[in-house]
């Protein structure tokens, strides 16, 4: 936000961003608490911190007004009240922050015209496993104004993205490449492993940089802004791929998406990617209890992270989502608002998928619904897996999904410790209970916001990445090559005074092979592949 200017007539153009960040970040409450009359509190109190923040990025210096003189004085910063009023306009529907700022002459008619939000993004991601191995998905998402044109190759689909972050535009298609080989994909150059050969990947889950809907009350110790995308641009240079397991950066609208994912590289981007959907990507307080209709239900996850999920594959046309649910249609028709949140999410297909990477498989899976509707995916990956490892081309299997527990809409038994005790109850047949007993199963969560051991040999958190929990910063690291499975936590900072990320840093950056920096790490996993 430097290089403001006010003027008595609203924002200048100047200050689109910081207009379109005060909106997001500290308008949400308009969607839960509901549009009262002027005199209401929290409204006055957005109002003078808005103006106030803007001051403060102009001037260096904030106002000090206390709560008791808005009340009492009726003070209320012009350019608040400005704000205020144009989001009133927007009562009843799901704002987009930029209709919100255009009313306020903030962005010269559309905050998206500037060049730095008028931005692309690459996604590689491993094909299902029901797919001939080396088969990726290639996408790009775009933040833009502009209506995609008809697709070209590399992309078979390309449409604006379809009833939530609307503001961005997905072109996607399949690809073979050669396993092993740099790969000119038409946008970039891929590198699958050879199948069966041992792997390096990167692992966090839960990562925030921004407070804009939920706290990332360590964002600023941590300073997970630049550290974060910043970490993993070197890594990259020793990963073959790299995951996120769901709680993907606290978002609303993808605008905070958007910016991390703005900030990695193009190697980072040309890397294998995978995802899985957390809490927070179905409901942007968490749960269930305090959804509206407003809420993502899991559409602007699913299309931004373009997955090559069971949708695609059961897909007939190009279309790699089933968009069967709009979660307004189900808001218009149901019964009550308890009804249509449960109803609203979308498709379960769009977030379960089995693959391979070298010699690892995974099986990833969404902790948000039931049992019923998950068992026959759940059977099939695990009769694919088993497969798999007795033809001696996977040696490690992940279960991989973001619940920790039975909460914040989870169903029961439907995280990841509770999959697991699933296989070991029997419920998904021989094939993953074999794999289970003879150590080759695993699982990985996230939502607890710790990196910690959940079950010696077999589990494990991976979420200390900026939220409020166990004040962590860390992250984790897989290699299953030489026939080993060795899993590093490597501690950054915690809250206790530990900052070694420098060291950290300068190790990766300098060093021929991850392995090279390992005293900064603590092994939680060293096991012989057979």
């Amino acid at each position: 936000m430097e290089g403001m200017t006010l003027q008595s007539s609203g924002v200048t153009a100047t200050s689109c961003s910081a207009c379109l960040s005060a909106v997001e970040s500290k308008l949400y409450f308009v969607q839960k608490e509901g549009w009262t009359s002027h005199n209401n509190k929290q409204l006055r109190m957005f109002e003078l911190d808005f103006e106030s923040r803007l001051v403060e990025s102009h001037s260096g210096t904030r106002p000090s007004i206390s709560e008791e003189e808005i009340l009492a004085n009726d003070i209320v910063a012009p350019l608040g009240m400005q704000v205020s009023a144009a989001l009133r306009l927007e009562e009843g529907r799901a704002y987009q922050a930029h209709e919100i700022c255009d009313k306020l002459s903030a962005c010269e008619g559309s905050f998206l015209s500037s060049s730095s939000s008028e931005s692309s993004s690459i996604r590689i991601t491993p094909g299902h496993a029901e797919r001939s191995y080396g088969t990726i998905r290639v996408s790009r998402i775009s933040m833009t104004t502009e209506d995609p044109d008809k697709p070209s190759a590399p992309f078979d689909y390309a449409s604006r993205f379809l009833y939530r972050w609307t503001d961005f535009v997905v072109e996607t298609g399949l690809i073979e490449v050669t396993p092993g080989t740099s790969t000119d994909v038409g946008i970039t150059k891929v590198t699958v492993p050879k199948q069966g050969q041992g792997i390096t990947a990167l692992w966090i889950a839960d990562p925030c940089f921004s407070s804009a809907y939920v706290s990332c009350i360590y964002a600023d110790l941590f300073q997970t802004s630049t550290r974060t995308p910043a970490l993993v641009n070197t890594l990259s240079t020793h990963f073959d791929h790299w995951a996120i397991w769901g709680d993907n950066f606290y978002d609303f609208e993808g605008y905070l998406t958007n910016e991390f994912f703005a900030k990695l590289s193009k190697q980072t981007q040309s890397r294998l990617f995978l995802a899985t959907s957390g809490n927070h990507d179905y409901w942007i307080d968490g749960s269930t209890d305090v959804a509206t209709q407003h809420d993502q239900y899991g559409n602007g996850f699913m299309q931004f992270y373009a997955m090559d999920a069971t949708s695609a594959l059961e897909s007939t046309s190009n279309v790699a989502w089933d968009f069967s649910v709009n979660p307004d249609s189900v808001f218009a028709v149901a019964d009550n608002k308890t009804a249509a949140i449960n109803q609203a999410k979308a498709a379960i297909s769009n977030f379960v998928f089995w693959t391979q990477i070298g010699n690892l498989g995974y099986i990833v899976f969404s902790s948000a619904y039931s049992w019923d509707e998950s068992k026959e995916y759940m059977t099939q990956a695990c009769a694919w897996a088993s497969e798999q490892v007795q033809a001696d081309s996977i040696q490690l299997v992940v279960l991989a999904a973001h619940w920790s527990g039975y909460n914040d809409g989870a169903k029961y038994n439907m995280d990841a410790p509770g999959m697991y005790q699933r296989v070991i109850n029997g419920d998904l047949g021989d094939a993953c209970l074999h794999l289970a007993e003879n150590g080759v199963l695993k699982f990985i969560e996230g939502h607890t916001h710790c990196n910690a051991i959940v079950e010696e040999q077999t589990g494990w958190m991976v979420a200390a990445q900026g939220m409020s929990g166990c004040g962590q910063y860390a992250f984790s690291w897989l290699d299953t090559r030489n026939d080993r499975a060795i899993l590093l936590n490597f501690p950054l900072q915690n809250i206790d005074g530990l900052d070694q990320y420098d060291e950290v840093y300068d190790c990766i950056t300098s060093a021929s092979d991850i392995m090279d920096c390992a005293s900064f790490a603590t092994v939680w996993l060293n096991q012989t592949l057979i």
